[in-house]
């Protein structure tokens, strides 16, 4: 016998390294202990419900009779729809102090617990928006790094904390290049990752101060994957006439999460001026695409994009958003100019046609993306471009 439970958060570790001493502290504090709606008494049942869920499992697994075993199967769900309704009230109400500004130790240990549960689920959207909500008002990065080194994580969730971390460094040194992006949804702003990618930063830096990207489309956004631009010529087939090396083999290079701003290209060091940003975590394009910056503002503006393809092609009458402009707001103090790989005349010839995607799979890039062979449905197709058909 087994039971499933999928949507408990019932973390052994989370409870071990963060929540426990939350609740702990709570205990402690009798006065605050009264109130039903407060945090820590929240937490409080919470974690007697959790302990009740173990016991009910046990029970269940031990059961020898069909119809007590049923019995004790209903009254585990009940627990774990009792445990999810007491997480959806500890998520608001911490949120709700996070927005106030009414940060503390526990309450900070609070908010990681719900990164990493929602890690563990695969609400990767919802982690990365709640810890970047964290690391702008001040939380300690160093809880980053100690929720990434425990112990039962999935590589997902721990490689989701080590990007957190490393932004919330970022964050104190407060030095790099940033971008305003003008759309015809609002505006956004990109913070760019020049200390891991730093020609592919100049290569965008010096396209927008050349006012390059003013006026050009998202050609391609697909629900639940990326919004794609930077074509000149509006579909996926051009570039600035040349092209730049991937940045994507490095150990420093960034990972793509939710917001992630990252070159696309026809293949390994093919990329130009097209660029896709991550409307989810799309970890099968790490190592394989340049991840170079973030959006640090604005990023509901990536909800209101209108979707104009699918998986199986464009969507037929689909609005096409544009890029009204893009300003650098600032920018370290040297010249921004990338190191090219080829001229223009070479980039303006392609090798071979663009070709349509016959199956959504990696971000298409100066014309589209490379087929290599991925099969997810769920995964950007790669299509020929100017460079031709490869991987990187």
């Amino acid at each position: 016998m087994s039971l499933l439970n999928p949507t408990s958060l019932n973390l052994a570790v989370l409870i071990a390294c963060f929540l426990a001493p939350v609740i702990s502290q709570a205990q402690d504090e009798n006065a605050a202990a009264n109130s039903d709606d407060n945090l820590q008494t929240m937490v409080q049942k919470w974690e007697l419900l959790d302990s009740q869920i173990a016991d009910k499992e046990v029970e269940f697994r031990a059961a020898n009779d069909p119809e007590a075993a049923e019995a004790l199967r209903k009254q585990y769900s009940s627990l774990v729809e009792q445990s999810v309704e007491m997480v959806d009230k500890i998520r608001a109400k911490a949120v709700e102090s996070l927005n106030a500004g009414d940060i503390d130790e526990n309450m900070s240990r609070i908010l990681i617990g719900l990164v990493m549960n929602d890690a563990e689920f695969d609400r990767n959207n919802e982690a990365s928006q709640l810890a970047d909500k964290m690391i702008a008002a001040g939380v300690d990065g160093s809880l980053f790094e100690k929720a990434a080194k425990a112990d039962r994580l999935s590589v997902f969730s721990k490689e989701l904390l080590e990007e957190m971390f490393l932004r919330s460094n970022q964050k104190k040194q407060d030095d790099l290049p940033q971008v305003m992006v003008s759309t015809s949804k609002g505006d956004l702003v990109l913070e760019l990752f020049e200390n891991e990618a730093p020609n592919s930063v100049a290569n965008f830096v010096s396209l927008v101060e050349k006012e390059f990207y003013n006026d050009l489309k998202f050609h391609r956004v697909v629900e639940g994957f990326v919004a794609q631009a930077g074509d000149p010529n509006g579909d996926g087939s051009g570039g600035p006439g040349y092209t730049i090396k991937c940045e994507c083999d490095s150990p420093e290079a960034r990972r793509h999460f939710y917001g992630s701003l990252s070159m696309a290209h026809a293949g390994k060091d093919s990329g130009g001026s097209q660029f896709f940003l991550c409307l989810n975590r799309t970890s099968h394009l790490d190592g394989r695409h340049t991840v170079f910056g973030r959006v640090i503002s604005g990023i509901e503006v990536l909800e209101k994009l209108s979707r104009n393809m699918t998986t199986s092609g464009k969507i037929a009458n689909a609005e096409t958003d544009t890029i009204k402009s893009m300003k650098v707001v600032r920018k370290r103090d040297h010249e921004y100019m990338p190191e090219k790989m080829g001229d223009e005349e070479e980039a303006e010839t392609p090798e071979q046609p663009p070709a349509q995607p016959e199956t959504q799979k990696e971000p298409a890039a100066e014309k589209s993306a490379d087929e290599d062979g991925a099969s997810k449905s769920d995964e950007p197709a790669e299509t020929a471009t100017e460079s031709g058909e490869d991987d990187g």
